[in-house]
């Protein structure tokens, strides 16, 4: 498990051992997989978003992380 703090809430990386579905709250689309990211959002919702929509996020920028004081 990895815990990541961004400027659009705490990611929650999870890697199981096996398969599970899933519905990717980002894309909407059911997914099953060994990868399940949880996403606390800014807004106090929690969204479950698959591998695809994380890698998506980060490749594109959109997740700083937040500076530790």
């Amino acid at each position: 498990m990895k815990e990541i703090k961004t400027s659009e809430g705490k990611f929650i990386y999870k890697k199981l051992d096996t398969p599970t579905e899933f519905l990717c709250q980002r894309c909407n689309s059911m997914k099953k997989s060994k990868t399940v990211i949880t996403w606390h959002t800014t807004k106090d919702e929690v969204k479950t978003i698959c591998n695809g929509c994380y890698g998506l996020l980060t490749a594109k920028n959109l997740l700083q992380p937040v500076n530790k004081i």
